[in-house]
C-alpha cells in the first residue's frame, strides 16, 4: 500500500533522512516551524536508506554539479526563500564517473570527501540500478 509520510529534518545545509528505500519526494514545506519533506513510501517496503539533500538561501553558493534536475522545490518562509535539492542523483552520477575515469575508491573518496566506505557502498549501489 503506498501513503504519504511526513519527514522532518533540522536546519542546515547538509540534510540526511532516512526513509524507506524507493520513496518519491513530492513536498518541502515548514510544519509548525520545522522543515519537513513528504514522500509517497511503499509501506511494504522496509527496507530503510539514508537520503542525501542540500538545503540554500537564494543567492547562496551551489555545488557546480546541482542543477535543475536535483531541484525539489522552493519554499518562501517569511522573508527568506528556499531551495532543496536532491543531493543523491548528483554524486551518485560524479561517482560513477569517476569510476568510470579509473580512479580507485580510495582516490574517488578523496575528490568526493566522502569516506571509502561510503563510495565502496555507492558503487554496489550503482552497480545493482544498472542492472534493473
Amino acid at each position: 500500500m503506498k501513503t504519504v509520510w511526513k519527514f522532518p529534518f533540522p536546519f542546515g545545509n547538509k540534510i540526511e533522512v532516512d526513509m524507506p528505500k524507493g520513496a518519491e519526494v513530492i513536498h518541502f514545506d515548514v510544519n509548525y516551524k520545522t522543515f519537513c519533506l513528504w514522500a509517497i513510501v511503499d509501506t511494504e517496503r522496509v527496507e530503510v536508506a539514508t537520503r542525501y539533500f542540500r538545503l540554500h538561501g537564494t543567492g547562496h553558493h551551489i555545488s557546480p554539479d546541482i542543477g535543475k534536475d536535483n531541484h525539489i522545490a522552493t519554499l518562501q518562509d517569511g522573508k527568506f526563500v528556499w531551495h532543496i535539492q536532491n543531493l543523491e542523483d548528483s554524486q551518485m552520477n560524479r561517482i560513477a564517473e569517476l569510476a568510470k575515469e579509473g580512479l580507485t575508491q580510495r582516490e574517488i573518496a578523496q575528490e568526493t570527501g566522502l569516506s571509502p566506505a561510503t563510495i565502496n557502498r555507492k558503487l554496489k549501489e550503482i552497480k545493482e540500478r544498472d542492472l534493473e
